[in-house]
């Protein structure tokens, strides 16, 4: 049980270093929209990573991370933020 609650907080603060050095690279604004914004994107993936860690317990939802962490945040990127694919992939990938 520890370690599930450990992996979960260190997952968590690695969300949101990643998804805002994203946006720092995409050279998202940072005003009290946006920040809300991608706080609020944060949350979701957050409960998405937790609903797939409680299913498939920690190694199991590991395999699965580029999959409920890396798409939502290239589709959050490319659609809401209006940025182009090529740019939100490099963002995600070197945040």
């Amino acid at each position: 049980m520890l370690e599930f609650v450990f992996g979960m907080l260190t997952n968590s603060a690695l969300l949101l270093f990643g998804v805002f050095a994203s946006a720092a690279i995409l050279g998202i604004p940072f005003n009290k929209k946006n920040a809300a914004v991608l706080l609020a994107f944060c949350i979701f993936v957050n409960l998405l990573q937790f609903w797939f860690y409680s299913d498939l317990g920690l190694e199991g939802a590991r395999w699965y991370y580029p999959l409920h962490t890396h798409l939502p945040s290239l589709l959050f990127f490319t659609l809401h933020f209006k940025r182009r694919v090529p740019h939100s992939i490099y963002a995600i990938l070197s945040a």
